[in-house]
């Protein structure tokens, strides 16, 4: 027998004479003598077998013994301790935000219905406000004429027919009425597309969302110091930034087209009323429309931000992914074994079914698969159990075990083994094969009952 040669490892610093310098008769003369370091410890504090330093805990990590002799503890001893020294253990500062999971998976459809109901929907408010301008501005585009034709009246009215009115409280009351009915529908076509852009707007964004939780009193609300953080906070200036930019774009856009909306208006200042009602009322349609289409691409801008924005907020850590699995599906572990013990009860029915099979085909050893056949109750036959590698042994040990014959060949139990589940009959391409293995086992069968009879 060869010997294994094992190289012994020598301790640094283990029985060798550290000199000291500070030798008797020298200037440290009063300091003690040369002495052995055995690994950075003491005599009492030698690590024993298996690296185990008595009374400590453990063995000390990361502290390869090749660096052991590089420690030198040199403490002086205080008068009245009795030669005891006490050192201090080190004192490890770990930083716990090394082990913050960093939240890299995206929100599950239960992360997602937890934010709705809280009232975390994603809305952008640019978005909605684009679309309303919009839409006002189409609106005043195409009921203009009725609207002016509504308020000159009114106008009219009041100048000509109100002024020869006698003046009381019935007479005021009813004027009153007759205003605002008339203002009412005068913009009655305005206020109603305004009302229902608002709504399809935000439904198409958010849905039909309705939650009272944001509504609740909070504490952190009236904190002043939550309140400077949410004013300093990132998103505060991103919303800052967002809003001098649309003044700064819609300022440069307009300018221009206001310069000279103000030198027509200037130069008709000698037209009548109505056109200058009228080209007053054209300029600043043009102007709506130029900051409105400005809006809108910052819209588009903002859409997509706040969208990212959102998706990061519901984004989920590992631990929080299992400990929603854990509330909905149970504990993994307790799953996996409720699984475990149903696979093994399927096996074990499977394998009751070999000592009713007619025949088994192996690979020889890698694949088995056992059939069973009745002419009277079944049009071809069925597969009752399959295996492979450790199962397929079991099912050859079972068949030896109960008589059940058995043939090999590779060929056709590889085919069956892939092609049919177990309780399922033999496709049609394999009819042929398994007729010829069903064919010998009876002709064995018969020939062993009839010598068995003689």
């Amino acid at each position: 027998m060869g010997h294994r040669h094992r190289r012994a490892h020598r301790p640094a610093g283990g029985g060798r004479a550290v000199p000291d310098h500070r030798r008797p008769g020298g200037p440290g003369q009063d300091h003690a003598p040369a002495q052995r370091v055995h690994g950075g410890f003491g005599p009492e504090d030698r690590p024993g077998p298996g690296g185990h330093r008595p009374g400590a805990a453990g063995p000390i990590p990361g502290l390869p013994g090749r660096f052991r002799h590089y420690l030198r503890f040199r403490a002086r001893v205080p008068a009245g301790t009795g030669g005891a020294v006490t050192v201090a253990a080190p004192v490890r500062v770990i930083n716990l935000q090394l082990f913050a999971e960093e939240r890299q998976f995206p929100a599950t459809p239960r992360r997602r219905q937890e934010a709705r109901r809280r009232g975390q929907v994603f809305r952008s408010l640019e978005v909605s406000s684009a679309v309303i301008l919009l839409g006002g501005l189409a609106t005043l585009q195409f009921f203009g004429p009725y609207i002016y034709g509504r308020m000159t009246g009114l106008i009219h009215e009041a100048l000509v027919v109100w002024t020869r009115m006698e003046l009381t409280t019935a007479t005021v009351s009813g004027l009153a009425g007759q205003v605002v009915w008339t203002f009412l529908l005068a913009v009655l076509p305005l206020l109603g597309v305004l009302a229902v852009l608002g709504l399809a707007v935000n439904a198409a964004q958010t849905g039909l969302v309705w939650s009272v939780e944001p509504l609740a009193p909070r504490l952190s609300r009236i904190n002043p110091l939550e309140g400077a953080r949410r004013i300093f906070s990132r998103r505060a200036l991103f919303e800052l930034g967002k809003s001098l930019l649309k003044v700064a774009l819609v300022a440069a856009v307009t300018y221009g087209a206001f310069r000279t909306a103000v030198e027509s208006v200037v130069a008709r200042s000698g037209a009548d009323v109505r056109s200058l009602a009228a080209a007053v009322g054209s300029h600043a349609l043009g102007l709506g429309w130029r900051a409105a289409l400005v809006l809108a691409v910052v819209a588009a801008l903002d859409y997509l931000y706040q969208r990212y924005e959102y998706e990061q907020s519901l984004k989920m850590t590992r631990q929080e992914i299992k400990e929603e699995l854990r509330q909905t599906e149970g504990d993994p572990l307790l799953r996996s074994r409720i699984r475990r013990r149903q696979r093994e009860l399927a096996q074990a029915r499977m394998l009751q079914e070999v000592r009713r099979a007619d025949v088994v085909i192996t690979n020889p050893t890698h694949y088995a698969v056992a059939l069973r056949y009745d002419p009277e109750t079944m049009d071809a036959p069925v597969c009752c159990a399959k295996g492979k590698d450790h199962m397929a042994l079991r099912i050859r040990q079972i068949a030896r075990e109960c008589n059940v014959t058995w043939v090999e060949d590779r060929f056709l139990a590889r085919s069956l083994y892939h092609a049919v589940d177990v309780g399922e009959p033999v496709p049609e391409s394999l009819y042929e094969a398994v007729a010829e293995v069903l064919a010998f086992v009876w002709r064995l069968r018969n020939r062993t009952l009839g010598g068995d009879e003689r």
